[in-house]
């Protein structure tokens, strides 16, 4: 445990801070994975709505979104925001896939995508969401001629929902992380961000140099665990929280990777830290006191 976790003398484990490292890693180059089918529906329903394609359209549609009067005069405000043009480069964004097992049993598998799509003077950010509506068997002439299993599964998919917004300049750069000016709220959101991490290293070395201290491998793990989590929408100084969440060294400042996404600032309660804080000043006036 020792090895694996810190040096008894102070130094940090190399073979921890190698994993540590690979880990981090790995999770910054994970693909964006998509469901390919619902990536296809996708991009052809785009390329409907840029066309006037109503037969396409209507064809693509969930029933919930057929049923709303007003669908044909939301989707023209939406086409409007189209060139003429076709688009230079089609980029997705991210992508996210409600399973029907986490959701209700008579829910439809839901996929959630994001697009860039850039034309000659203009970027527009495209969200898109599809429920699964069933699937078909085609013929695949490639693998028919290639003497394998011809047939293939093709998932269906329905657009239940779709949001078009233009990243024009004066909007990419009000999310900037120096983009707009701040107030004093958010500078010191920002600091508390900073210090939380600290605070809770602070506490962890300080267990681990504290003598007298029984079980010190577990008070310097209870240093760096965070209750909760306190988040800031950096261009707009909006903040929440939740207390549902235990973490370690709870901090971060991410960005999505849409030019309209906002920088979010988070940090956790540091109560393990705060604890351990209590532990030892409990361990040195009962040494004064001995």
């Amino acid at each position: 445990m020792t090895r694996l976790a810190v040096d008894l003398r102070g130094r940090p484990c190399r073979g921890a801070i190698a994993v540590a490292l690979l880990v981090g890693l790995l999770s910054a180059c994970a693909p964006n994975w998509v469901e390919p089918d619902a990536d296809r529906a996708g991009r052809t329903f785009v390329d409907a709505v840029q066309r006037a394609d109503w037969p396409a359209m209507d064809k693509a549609l969930g029933p919930e979104l057929m049923a709303d009067p007003e669908h044909a005069a939301k989707i023209e405000r939406v086409r409007g925001q189209f060139p003429a043009d076709p688009p230079w480069s089609i980029k997705l964004l991210k992508s996210s896939r409600s399973a029907s097992w986490g959701r209700a049993k008579d829910m439809p598998e839901r996929s959630t995508l994001q697009y860039l799509y850039g034309f000659a003077n203009r970027v527009l950010v495209i969200d898109l969401s599809l429920d699964q509506a069933g699937q078909k068997v085609v013929v695949d002439r490639q693998a028919l001629a290639a003497g394998q299993n011809p047939k293939k599964i093709i998932k269906l998919y329905q657009v239940v929902d779709l949001q078009v917004r233009t990243a024009d300049p004066q909007s990419v750069a009000a999310n900037h992380f120096f983009g707009t000016r701040k107030t004093a709220l958010q500078w010191g959101f920002l600091a508390a961000t900073f210090a939380v991490p600290l605070v809770m290293l602070a506490a962890a070395v300080a267990a681990l140099r504290a003598r007298g201290l029984k079980w010190r491998l577990a008070w310097v793990a209870l240093a760096l665990v965070g209750v909760g989590s306190i988040w800031m929408n950096w261009a707009t100084g909006a903040v929440g929280q939740t207390w549902a969440a235990v973490n370690l060294l709870g901090f971060g400042i991410v960005r999505g990777p849409s030019p309209l996404d906002p920088w979010m600032l988070r940090f956790a309660s540091p109560v393990g830290a705060l604890a351990v804080v209590v532990r030892l000043l409990v361990l040195s006036r009962g040494r004064r006191a001995g």
